[in-house]
């Protein structure tokens, strides 16, 4: 019975953050309510209340929804041993893309922090959140670099810092390509390729 009910709780607070990010992008932030997410997911505000201390929270954990599966990858490959780092780094880039194809809700959580948020009035401490966890990641794009170094000469008088804000530029331009145009971009084909266009000269020749 325990078991049965934090499986309930996950699941509605699952249609929360799904309808959350439905309205958000519909109507956009600041002119969202409570009440449209309520009616959205088919649950009262003491639901949402029962998972959330306001809307700002909801949309911190709609960030954390986009953040915490890329981190993982990165961090559990990390942990592993791999002939080629960059091409451990490249698989997991490709991945994160390719996965994104496929899941609606991640497409419409990309677009309310791409496209639709200007982290103004209520929003604006989050930006120093956002910007923390993008440093994050870029270290961890970084030690992927860090490690490939000592085997790979052509990454030597390369700066590691600099070649991860590269991947993580060059992974936001196709992102934000792929949310413009998602029926014309067939990034499931494409991603793959790109990323090889990419990664192709870092590695060792």
């Amino acid at each position: 019975m325990v078991r049965r009910t934090k499986e309930e709780a996950q699941e509605t607070r699952s249609k929360i953050l799904n309808a959350a990010s439905k309205v958000f992008c519909d109507k956009g932030y600041a002119n969202s309510s409570l009440e449209d997410v309520a009616k959205e997911a088919n649950v009262t505000r003491g639901a949402i209340y029962w998972h959330f201390k306001n809307k700002t929270d909801i949309f911190e954990a709609l960030h954390d929804e986009l953040r915490c599966p890329l981190i993982k990858l990165l961090l559990n490959d990390l942990e592993t041993d791999h002939y080629s780092p960059i091409d451990q780094l490249q698989e997991n880039c490709t991945k994160f893309l390719i996965d994104l194809s496929k899941n609606d809700h991640l497409q419409r959580v990309l677009t309310l922090f791409m496209k639709k948020s200007d982290y103004s009035g209520e929003l604006e401490y989050c930006k120093k959140i956002h910007t923390k966890n993008k440093s994050e990641q870029l270290k961890l794009f970084s030690d992927y670099f860090d490690r490939a170094k000592p085997e790979n000469k052509q990454l030597q008088h390369l700066d590691s810092d600099s070649m991860a804000l590269s991947i993580s530029c060059f992974m936001k331009g196709i992102i934000i390509e792929f949310l413009d145009n998602p029926t014309t971009m067939n990034i499931e084909k494409r991603a793959p390729q790109m990323m090889e266009i990419f990664f192709s000269g870092l590695k060792q020749k």
